[in-house]
This record gives structure tokens, C-alpha cells and sequence, in this order.
């Protein structure tokens, strides 16, 4: 048997042996196709009920729900929840870290100077690459550019 109905034509594209042949084919062609789908469909639903029955076992039922107390002791990913956990803006905190700010460059504005001692030195590394301060041989100085606080 052919592996596709287009496959039962002769050489001049036509069907080989009449009308009723290739009918026929067809017929055959379709109805091992419907028996391979019957089959497929019986072996899955007999997959289906054969688990059914095995999650009925005591010794799975107790795992199933250990398993499902530990995964809720856990957020999921993409939750709501996970969304409403962000930090709203905090407008008086921003503007206490501004002004703390503004007060350590005022530190640089009249002569160069080092690090202070117990400043975070990535706090230097930022303002530099914003262009508020900038290192020269003598130390730190304070940039023209406006800081608005």
C-alpha cells in the first residue's frame, strides 16, 4: 500500500485503473489512518485511567500532598503578589538622600580634596561619572554642572 492517496496515480498524473480504483484507494488510504488515530486515542485514555488508579496508592497520596504543602510555603512567580511587593516612590526620602548629597559636594566645592575617611568610596565613583566631581593630582574637585537638590 501506498504511503498517500497522491501516490496511487499512474505516470501521467492520472488516477491508475479508473474512477473506482482510485476510490477504493482512497477508501483504504483513510481507513487505516482512522484505525492508527483509534489506536493512538485507546492507548492514551488506557495511559489515563492506569494513572488514575496508581495516584490512588496511600504511600503517592501522602507525597502529593507533602509536596503541595512545601510549594505553598512559597511565592509563585508572576503573582500579584510578587507585583505588589515593589517599593512605592518615597518623595521625602529621595528628597533627605538629595539634600545629604548636595551637603557632601558642598565638602569639595572650595579647594580639592581626598576621599573623607569612612565615606563609601562607589558613592565618589558615581558622582564622578555623572560629572560632579572630578579627579585630578590634588584630589577631588567640585564640577561646574548644578546640582538642584
Amino acid at each position: 500500500m501506498a504511503s498517500h492517496p497522491k501516490h496511487a496515480m499512474n505516470g501521467n498524473g492520472h488516477p491508475g485503473g479508473g474512477v473506482l480504483a482510485r476510490l477504493r484507494y482512497l477508501l483504504d488510504h483513510h481507513q487505516s489512518a482512522a484505525k492508527a488515530i483509534q489506536t493512538t486515542l485507546g492507548l492514551l485514555d488506557t495511559d489515563a485511567t492506569t494513572k488514575k488508579r496508581q495516584t490512588s496508592s496511600p504511600l503517592l497520596t501522602q507525597a502529593l500532598r507533602l509536596d503541595a504543602v512545601r510549594r505553598r510555603g512559597r511565592p509563585r512567580k508572576g503573582t500579584r503578589a510578587a507585583f505588589r511587593a515593589v517599593k512605592k516612590y518615597n518623595k521625602a526620602a529621595a528628597m533627605a538622600k538629595r539634600k545629604s548629597t548636595a551637603a557632601f559636594l558642598r565638602l569639595f566645592s572650595e579647594k580639592p580634596r581626598e576621599l573623607p575617611k569612612g565615606e563609601d568610596p562607589h558613592r565618589i565613583g558615581v558622582l564622578v561619572q555623572h560629572g560632579y566631581l572630578k579627579n585630578t593630582d590634588d584630589g577631588l574637585v567640585r564640577t561646574d554642572k548644578p546640582f538642584t537638590a
